[in-house]
Formats: C-alpha cells, sequence, structure tokens
C-alpha cells in the first residue's frame, strides 16, 4: 500500500509551526468487501507492504480464520526487523552518523542464528545514541509525559525482548479478539485492528484501524514534533529526526520547511 505523510515547517509560526496532511487515497479495505473469508485472507497480506504478518494475524481474527502454526513467529521477526532498522539506521542518521553495514546485513532473512549477534548490535548502537541524548535538555522532544530518552531506551528494550522471544520460540500473546468480528495484532508501531462483518459467507463491511492512522488522529504525532521542533537549532534536525524515527508512522513521508522571514507577514516579505 503507497501512502505519503506530508510535514510542512513553518518557521514563522511559532505558536503552530507544523502542519500534518493525512494520506488520501483508496481504502485497502473496501478490496475485501463481497469477497469470501478465504478470499479476503488471500488477498489482505498482499496489500501491505509493512507489518503483513500483522495485518494477517488481526485479519484472521477477525474474520474467525485458520492461523497456521508459524504466523506468530513471522510477526514477531517483522516486529523486530522494523525496530532495528530504526536503532541501526535511522538513529545514527539522525544524530549525523553513519549506519553500520554489518549490523544491517542480513535484516531481510532474519534466521534464528544471527539473533544473538544483532542482540549485541542493538545494545552497542543503541546505547551510544541513547548516551549522545542523555546530555540533552529532557524538555526537547518532552510529550505526554515521555521524554525523547525514554521514547528511546523503550523501544531498544523492545527489540531486546523481541531477539529473546525469536529465540526461546515465546510467540504468544502477540495477537488476539477482544470481540466477536474484531482481531488485533501488535505491530511494530502498536496495536493494528481489523474489523469484519460477515453475512452469509461473504463479507459486507470491513474497516483497519492502524497506529499510525490513531498518531496522526489523537493529535499525538504533531504534539512529538512540535516538542522537537521548539529545541535550540543547533541541534534541532537531530531531535526532530529522533522523534520522528521514534514514532516511525508506517507512511511515506515528505516534509517541507519556510524559513523564517519567507512567509508572507514575516519580516522578508
Amino acid at each position: 500500500m503507497s501512502a505519503e505523510l506530508r510535514i510542512d515547517i513553518d518557521d514563522d509560526n511559532p505558536g503552530d509551526p507544523l502542519s500534518l496532511r493525512a494520506p488520501a487515497g483508496a481504502n485497502p479495505a473496501v478490496t475485501v468487501i463481497g469477497k469470501t473469508t478465504v478470499q479476503a485472507m488471500a488477498l489482505l497480506p498482499l496489500l501491505f507492504n509493512l507489518c503483513p504478518s500483522a495485518h494477517r494475524l488481526a485479519a484472521a481474527m477477525a474474520m474467525e480464520a485458520p492461523i497456521e502454526m508459524d504466523w506468530p513467529r513471522h510477526l514477531l521477526r517483522d516486529d523486530l526487523r522494523e525496530q532495528a532498522l530504526v536503532i541501526l539506521r535511522d538513529w545514527s542518521v539522525a544524530l549525523r552518523g553513519v549506519p553500520d553495514a554489518d549490523s544491517l546485513r542480513g535484516l531481510s532473512l532474519l534466521r534464528s542464528d544471527q539473533l544473538p549477534q544483532l542482540a549485541q548490535a542493538l545494545q552497542v548502537f543503541g546505547n551510544r545514541a541513547i548516551s549522545v541524548v542523555a546530555n540533552w535538555n529532557e524538555n526537547w522532544g518532552y510529550w505526554d509525559n515521555q521524554s525523547l530518552l525514554e521514547r528511546m531506551e523503550h523501544r531498544l528494550a523492545a527489540a531486546l525482548m523481541l531477539c529473546d522471544q525469536l529465540r526461546l520460540d515465546q510467540c504468544g500473546g502477540c495477537y488476539g479478539s477482544d470481540a466477536t468480528g474484531e482481531g488485533w495484532a501488535l505491530a511494530a508501531r502498536g496495536r493494528l485492528v481489523h474489523r469484519a462483518v460477515i453475512s452469509n459467507g461473504r463479507i459486507t463491511a470491513y474497516s483497519i484501524d492502524t497506529p499510525t492512522e490513531r498518531m496522526i488522529r489523537d493529535g499525538s504525532l504533531k504534539g512529538l514534533l512540535v516538542s522537537a521542533w521548539r529545541s535550540p537549532v543547533s541541534v534541532r534536525k537531530s531531535v526532530f529526526d529522533l522523534a520522528l524515527a521514534c514514532a516511525n508512522p508506517c507512511v511515506a513521508i515528505r516534509i517541507s520547511s519556510t524559513p523564517a522571514g519567507t512567509t508572507k507577514g514575516g519580516a522578508g516579505a
């Protein structure tokens, strides 16, 4: 599924410097309307290039479809891959470093024998980034009673826990259902929820609620990014990029910036 989140930054508007334009386009859920459960289960994972295993499990729980034994493990592996990319690649780039190619190599397959080495790399490079942020003012990127440092520490801890779960083959508790016609799975960004209504063997209504949609809808993504933007100019880009990496919305992102004094009515007008 292709979508783009637009983030517009206006330095001439310190009261409300950021605007987010949510992705627009076709709703993939409508693709399964009129389909049988079997048809929908074959189709839904193909519609998402991120977290396909989470979508597959949430869909299966929503439609009470059979679940194959290795699906939960695939979900945890997808989640670990996403977490590792943020820690090993995005954090390094945000802090003006160069990602370690050896650490990133092999994430596409993520075999069991790679897990100890990956866990070590996560600790080394994750703690290196965290040690930099630990020296920053905690108000930079502080939002919803959580500092940027705490967000990074929680993400690193979650990634290391995933390594342990996969190594020990403890894959339970990562999906479920709280109501008839509803299924959820714990994707890398949070709880993914599918809801289905089935009548006479056909799907008559279907909806998908993603963590990214929720963080845009409830304003939490904007609040976090505004807090990061209000950090000193000397570190603003690094703080902003780290905050965005911690949120990690599952869409392509385009950022445009209007420098101070170039907006109508600004000093340069």
